[in-house]
């Protein structure tokens, strides 16, 4: 990440592992943490998304870029990050880190307004990703939950 005097804009992918290998209490102490440094960081236009993938449910959260100088919009993704719920989910079982993948690059395609030299993707994982599932596009199945394959 850039140092605290740079100035711009930036954009900020998170992607947290949510299966039940991943030790999500450390993940999302180190992804709020992060969150709290981006916001303080002078002359810095940042937003941030947040997606949590599973196993057999690709994906557990996902939001889009949020503005971080918006103090309900860090609350909203610490808040997410911290949900108790997804511990009681089913579908955490596997890791499908690839389809937390591909929507957090949905996110930072998307926006035009950032250069690309500006994007980051920040994953946050035990790194024993076990599931993909396929499609005629050759991504992952998640793409079926929001209408790309049929």
């Amino acid at each position: 990440l850039p140092s605290a005097s740079y100035k711009g804009n930036l954009d900020v992918a998170f992607v947290l592992d949510g299966s039940t290998s991943a030790d999500e209490k450390e993940l999302t102490t180190q992804a709020a943490n992060l969150l709290d440094e981006l916001s303080k960081m002078e002359n810095l236009n940042v937003k941030a998304s947040l997606t949590i993938f599973g196993g057999s449910e690709a994906i557990l959260e996902d939001t889009e870029l949020l503005d971080i100088s918006d103090e309900k919009n860090i609350q909203d993704l610490k808040t997410k990050l911290i949900d108790p719920s997804y511990d009681k989910r089913n579908g955490r079982s596997g890791s499908n880190l690839q389809a937390g993948v591909e929507i957090a690059n949905r996110h930072l395609n998307n926006d035009k307004m950032v250069d690309n030299e500006d994007k980051y993707m920040i994953i946050l994982s035990d790194g024993a990703a076990r599931q993909t599932v396929h499609c005629v596009h050759g991504v992952c199945g998640v793409f079926k939950r929001c209408g790309h394959c049929t």
